[in-house]
């Protein structure tokens, strides 16, 4: 995640309301928590729902509240997954999701 260009970097006080995020965001929505980093303009975050949960229903607790359904927000793939062809896609804003074949083989790595 990448901070909006008009937010000021965070600070240490900062990265501490984003782990409270987190927590109170484990409490509500279960997850694994397998790797993060907090940097001054982005954080990233490796996490894995534990079932039933989904990593959408995960991610909704710590939301912007910038749209009411993901499928409002024009940037991101969600439409695609949820059944807009990719032409319409691009169209929208430019992007399309990549379909990758798996292969047989499976020692091989994509």
């Amino acid at each position: 995640m990448r901070l909006l260009k008009r937010r000021s970097e965070l600070r240490d006080a900062d990265f501490h309301f984003l782990a409270l995020a987190f927590r109170r965001a484990r409490v509500l929505h279960p997850f694994f928590l397998t790797a993060w980093v907090f940097l001054p303009d982005h954080w990233h975050a490796i996490c894995v729902p534990v079932y039933p949960l989904t990593i959408s229903v995960v991610m909704k607790s710590v939301r912007a509240g910038l749209v009411r359904e993901p499928r409002d927000w024009t940037w991101s793939s969600v439409h695609q997954y949820s059944g807009m062809s990719a032409d319409e896609q691009k169209r929208r804003c430019g992007l399309t999701i990549d379909r990758v074949r798996m292969p047989l083989d499976p020692d091989t790595r994509i």
